[in-house]
């Protein structure tokens, strides 16, 4: 049987300079390819999208 469909909310969060934009190299595993996106992700259980976007903005620039 497939797996049920859902729809995930997300938090994303731009930042842009002059005419930049910062975004993040993902990879989509089923399409087998990268594509860019803004920085966020996921919105968990019991979150407001602003505390998902500060985690993951955190996330980034933890290392």
């Amino acid at each position: 049987m497939d797996k049920p469909q859902c729809i995930r909310p997300i938090s994303i969060c731009l930042f842009r300079k002059d005419n930049k934009i910062l975004v993040s190299e993902c990879f989509d595993s089923i399409k087998q390819d990268y594509f860019c996106r803004p920085l966020g992700g996921g919105i968990e259980f019991g979150e407001s999208s602003q505390e998902a976007m500060l985690r993951e903005i955190d996330s980034v620039f933890a290392t």
